[in-house]
């Protein structure tokens, strides 16, 4: 009987120890009630992204002589910041056939008339203005969040009735540009 009360007493010790070292432990990582709580900085940087989704051109079927043939530049465009679309032509001149080195062409100009050989884009102030080779705002939009935004550039191209019959082209680059 003694041994048994023994090993009871020595068992007791030891679960007393083990109680007082994990409070020791527990006490030693409480909050210091005298110290004031640290601030951290947390900051997010949001990249600005713009999607062009798609973008169709000038296709007149048939230009008649005495007006300004008019057309529609469409582009979808969806981003997260104000945004400016910009065009330039490596060739801006209308040229026949889509030969650069042809000497029948329709110039780009900013005076576009109907009888006259000239086409143009209307810019941000709804006048006619022409497509150089380096790139010229001709649309400035707000954020459109998540729902594309559809933006018409109207197209406006005379003719002189003196020329020659075909079709004139030229590749136009739209870029689109995020604003502060």
């Amino acid at each position: 009987m003694e041994k048994i009360i023994k090993k009871l007493f020595i068992s007791g010790t030891l679960l007393v120890a083990l109680a007082v070292s994990c409070t020791a432990l527990t006490s030693s990582y409480a909050a210091d009630e005298n110290k004031p709580p640290k601030d951290t900085t947390f900051e997010l940087t949001i990249p600005e992204v713009v999607t062009l989704s798609k973008v169709d051109g000038v296709n007149i079927e048939q230009a008649s002589l005495g007006t300004i043939n008019e057309d529609n530049i469409v582009a979808e465009v969806m981003t997260n910041s104000n945004y400016q679309i910009q065009l330039s032509a490596a060739t801006p001149d209308l040229k026949l056939n889509g030969d650069i080195t042809s000497s029948q062409f329709i110039p780009a100009t900013a005076n576009v008339q109907a009888g006259v050989n000239g086409w143009g884009v209307k810019n941000a102030n709804n006048i006619y203005d022409a497509v150089t080779t380096t790139p010229k705002p001709f649309y400035n939009g707000v954020m459109t969040g998540s729902t594309p935004a559809s933006v018409n550039l109207p197209v406006g191209i005379g003719v002189a009735p003196t020329l020659p019959n075909g079709t004139y082209s030229t590749v136009v680059t739209l870029t689109v540009a995020t604003q502060p």
